[in-house]
């Protein structure tokens, strides 16, 4: 069943990757990150990154590598109007999930930012704690191939670091606001879901406490090919000196890809962009390539 929907749908094979660039020490490490994306998108369809605060927007990142489009999306850190309590001010710096994609290769139809609470058209959050008051988003773009027409739903988030329980929350609205796009022109259009999801354990983020099973897989399961698996750096150091970040590439993994079932991953693999032992950023690249069925 599986070879005869291949013959008979379109298909096309393209490579997403994710990166969390960090919001802190940015003037230090602009130049090393624009190097590292530079380097890593060489084969790369789409891509997005997490933590672009406003140091990353006024360093105008959209628009420093050549045959991309940005589509950045809207400041997912923002606080309640109503809110007078700012713990800290580098929370008020504003948290983008910008998605770039490959002008030759797609047309954007479609593109948004939903936050992940109740109330998703408007700036919210599921947290409850002040001191962890922080409203996440999900930024999207509907890309047609020009080539061959087949159309998919890119979606780029970056999850709470407060608990697996509010983790879980934000991943259920999101299905739910998954669900709402693909109906219409785009029902049951193959979906890619990228970012850091702050959540070590597998099965919290597509199972029975995460996104439905029935639908999604997490990329590393049912990659063909898995080269590299962990994407944070444990007993992470900032060095000033050489401007970036040491520490070892365990298992820690908690940027990740989830896919719709129509979506093939012929393989995962992770970028070791160290240079003298410091990374550019305490995350890592991750790439997924994919084969998608339209």
């Amino acid at each position: 069943l599986k070879s005869l929907r291949k013959k008979k749908n379109k298909l096309i094979s393209l490579t997403a990757m994710t990166y969390n660039i960090s919001y802190e020490h940015v003037g230090d490490r602009k130049d090393k990150i624009v190097s590292a994306i530079s380097n890593a998108v060489s084969d790369v369809d789409v891509f997005g990154l997490n933590e672009y605060n406003e140091d990353w927007k006024s360093y105008n990142l959209t628009n420093r590598f050549s045959g991309f489009t940005c589509y950045l999306g809207e400041d997912g850190m923002k606080w309640h109007e109503s809110d007078s309590f700012i713990p800290n001010d580098r929370y008020t710096e504003g948290f983008y999930n910008p998605i770039f994609y490959r002008t030759s290769k797609f047309d954007c139809l479609a593109s948004g930012t939903k936050w992940l609470s109740s109330t998703p058209d408007k700036v919210s959050s599921v947290e409850e704690k002040k001191d962890n008051l922080f409203n996440r988003t999900m930024t999207y773009v509907i890309l047609k191939d020009k080539e061959t027409g087949v159309t998919f739903l890119y979606v780029n988030t970056h999850l709470s670091t407060a608990s697996t329980e509010i983790r879980q929350q934000q991943l259920a609205i999101l299905a739910d606001l998954v669900a709402e796009i693909r109906t219409g022109a785009y029902a049951g259009i193959p979906v890619v879901i990228g970012g850091d999801t702050n959540e070590p354990t597998q099965g919290n983020v597509v199972g029975t406490n995460g996104l439905p099973a029935s639908d999604y897989a997490v990329a590393w399961s049912i990659a063909k090919k898995q080269t590299g698996k962990a994407t944070m750096l444990s007993d992470r150091t900032y060095d000033s000196t050489g401007k970036g970040w040491s520490g070892t590439l365990t298992n820690v993994m908690l940027d990740r890809f989830v896919v719709t079932k129509d979506v093939d991953v012929k393989e995962y693999r992770t970028v070791d962009n160290a240079t003298n032992g410091i990374y550019p950023s305490d995350h890592i690249p991750l790439k997924v390539y994919l084969n998608i069925y339209n």
